[in-house]
């Protein structure tokens, strides 16, 4: 159990035999902890057995349980200090904070960063700033994405901007960074195994942080958690045997030069076990081959070899990172560790009346050259319209979108002046009338057969036939056909919201379609799409009092 200030030594003992007992009780000892006994397996039946026993607890499950409070508490501090953050950045602010303080704090046991520095942040007021700056340093002094606060040439990943504007309160750091050292915290992280770190991180990454209405944190189960009914770790022994197998393989008869052409992926890798494992016997691998080709001369391989105290081999720091960074690599998606949050990004390709096909890719936003200009963000998270660029028919290719997917320059944007804050740029009469207008309602006007006709005889001419599709263009989109509410009779306004509500439909029942698993579901899906379809035609017809020649003409060049 989690050891507390002020037990004795009988708190959460399982077995006590003193030593004037040992030669009666000698059997049951030996059976235990003899070296035979051990190798046959019955220490790991007595572990095992101890685990039930009132007052035990393994170390990884205590450590989860602190480092879970960490983050509600950070959570909810973050979520009411900083209103502005979105839950993508909410949940990288929180489990960066955490990775990075965890990160120092196993440095200063291992020797690495000096005894006590984050303690002494307790001291005094301003404590996040105080941290912040021990970030900076660890930026500096590492070079690694961990800490990464100014953009570097040469270097793929983009810096971290969001954290140092945080507000974070005393008290919550405060009660995090006490409880990194005796007597408050049990553990010993010199020694804290990385299988340990990494079941408690696999544990911990199953869940997120999500913002409610009133922009409060709540913790809860990832979707694919809950569905899988928790989160399980693999093993450690299973890991080696794996490696073994695979890394193993691959390497016999091979020299460190060959082996530099290998690289090994795991393409779900959590909290990076398996990675882990493989990067120790890659190490390990590189040592012994350099230390057979030496024998016995520290010269030969002096780049990547050296002896260390008492004459054991070593290899030098150099060479372990060139192995690192040339053999291992690990993808993974995790809402929680998604720097800010990386933003999912769609282009004109994944983009269909209806209906948006996200193939899976992020963007780093600030990258002007793919952001075409990098907007602000709310540009991108507000519910938009989005309107295909090039289209591959002569209809506008449209879809509403309220999940805030950032897109290219292949994809025009289109808000409601009230949605956006660049609608302060807008007139209070443009707001006010484009509050009349849902989402659903104008995304049943632009996909309308005659709007896209009326975007190619009016607004664009026959030039802005692209490849057999249409061209579009923010001048044109601006000036798209909307009907005028305002001034609409009764029936009209009836017949506006019908559009609206079959393009509601439609959007659900495109989503539908994807995801139908059989043959006769997908047919019947679609002859429903198909009808709704041409039923906001007949009520855009009806709504611009089109006649039947117009109608013709419409449908003819659509």
């Amino acid at each position: 159990m989690r050891p507390a200030v002020g037990d004795n030594a009988s708190v959460a003992r399982t077995l006590f035999v003193p030593c004037e007992k040992y030669d009666e009780r000698w059997d049951e000892i030996a059976g235990v902890f003899s070296k035979e006994a051990i190798l046959q397996g019955s220490f790991d039946r007595y572990a095992d057995s101890t685990k039930a026993k009132k007052g035990t607890a393994e170390v990884d499950k205590a450590f989860l349980g602190e480092i879970e409070g960490w983050r509600d508490a950070l959570a909810r501090n973050i979520a009411l200090r900083n209103p502005g953050l979105s839950q993508r950045e909410l949940n990288y602010a929180v489990q960066t904070t955490i990775d990075r303080i965890i990160f120092l704090r196993i440095c200063e046991d291992r020797g690495i960063e000096a005894y006590g520095r984050l303690r002494g942040l307790c001291n005094g007021g301003g404590t996040y700033g105080r941290l912040r700056q021990l970030f900076f340093e660890a930026d500096a002094r590492y070079n690694s994405g961990l800490f990464h606060f100014e953009d570097e040439r040469g270097r793929a990943s983009y810096a971290d901007r969001l954290t140092p504007g945080l507000t974070i309160d005393d008290r919550v750091l405060k009660d995090i960074l006490k409880h990194l050292y005796y007597p408050e915290s049990p553990y010993e992280f010199s020694v804290l195994p990385a299988d340990i770190l990494g079941q408690v991180y696999e544990q911990f990454l199953g869940k997120v942080i999500r913002l409610t209405a009133g922009h409060r944190a709540v913790v809860e189960d990832k979707p694919e958690v809950k569905k899988a009914g928790g989160v399980y770790y693999t093993p450690t022994y299973i890991v080696d045997y794996i490696v073994k197998h695979a890394v193993g393989r691959l390497l016999g008869g091979k020299t460190p030069k060959q082996a530099a052409a290998l690289r090994f992926l795991d393409p779900a890798c959590g909290s990076g076990s398996f990675l882990i494992g493989a990067y120790q016997y890659l190490l390990d691998w590189h040592r012994d081959w350099y230390v057979a080709d030496a024998k016995g001369s520290a010269k030969k391989h002096a780049k990547a070899l050296y002896q260390g105290r008492g004459g054991e081999w070593r290899l030098t720091t150099a060479e372990k990172k060139r192995i690192l960074q040339s053999s291992v690599y690990g993808v993974d998606i995790r809402d929680s560790a998604v720097s800010p949050s990386c933003k999912p990004m769609v282009s004109g390709r994944e983009l269909h009346r209806y209906r948006l096909e996200w193939s899976g890719r992020y963007v780093e936003y600030g990258l002007a050259d793919q952001m075409y200009g990098a907007r602000s963000p709310d540009f991108f998270e507000q519910p938009k319209l989005m309107i295909r660029d090039i289209t591959g028919t002569h209809r506008l290719e449209t879809t509403v979108d309220e999940a805030g997917f950032y897109c290219d320059h292949t994809i025009l944007c289109a808000h409601r002046a009230v949605d956006i804050d660049s609608s302060r740029l807008a007139s209070r009469a443009a707001i006010d009338a484009s509050a009349l207008y849902s989402l659903c309602v104008l995304q049943g006007l632009v996909a309308s057969r005659l709007v896209s006709a009326y975007y190619y005889f009016v607004l664009s001419g026959e030039g802005v036939r692209t490849g057999g599709g249409l061209h579009t263009y923010p001048t044109t989109v601006r000036r798209l056909p909307v009907f005028d509410v305002s001034q609409a009779t009764e029936s009209k306004s009836g017949l506006l919201s019908r559009v609206g509500e079959m393009a509601a439909q439609l959007l659900v029942w495109k989503s539908d379609l994807r995801r139908a698993t059989t043959p006769q579901h997908a047919a019947h899906l679609a002859r429903a799409c198909d009808t709704a379809d041409r039923t906001i035609d007949h009520f855009v017809y009806q709504l611009y009092d089109l006649s039947d020649g117009e109608i013709e003409l419409v449908e003819a060049s659509t």
